[in-house]
């Protein structure tokens, strides 16, 4: 099924100064009606074909971004899925429930606010490769940032373990 585009024509005049001249010219000016692409050409064909490329590109490159962006949308979910899967953190660590309520939706944040003693980095982790769709790079941050401090929280326990728990 082909789409059809309206587009509005209209003659026009313009005046064209060269070399101390003034020339009147005769021309057209077309419009498409859903987006308002603007073309000016010597005949009202080739007006509303650059119109209609205008308008055909645009399109095309709105397409094209939404590609790029759903492609990096699934990296970012990869890459979140891979974190989740390599964990070497013990899985009992609690973070504040606060650096990562603006990531979570109402539903989730409602009850994960009955966890008194803080929420398990592991169910954050989990909950992001499903949910997340905006500001990514701030919450990898922010998972690097708790990842970290949980690493090493388990490798000082198991230290502490290993050499007899002095300290």
């Amino acid at each position: 099924m082909a789409s059809r585009i309206a587009v509005d024509m209209w003659e026009a005049r313009f005046v064209k100064s060269h070399k101390g001249r003034l020339t009147e010219k005769h021309a057209y000016l077309a419009r498409t009606l859903d987006r308002g692409y603007v073309a000016f050409g010597e005949c009202a064909a080739t007006a509303e074909l650059h119109a209609v490329r205008e308008l055909r590109s645009a399109i095309s490159k709105q397409a094209r971004l939404a590609r790029a962006r759903a492609k990096r949308a699934e990296d970012y979910q990869e890459l979140l899925r891979s974190r989740c899967a390599r964990g070497r953190y013990d899985s009992a660590h609690r973070v504040d429930l606060a650096s990562y309520e603006r990531w979570l939706p109402k539903h989730l944040r409602e009850a994960f606010r009955h966890y008194e003693e803080g929420l398990s980095l592991r169910v954050i982790e989990n909950a992001a490769v499903d949910l997340v769709r905006s500001h990514l790079a701030d919450l990898i941050y922010q998972l690097d940032r708790d990842v970290a401090r949980a690493e090493e929280e388990t490798d000082r326990q198991a230290l502490d373990r290993r050499f007899g728990g002095g300290g």
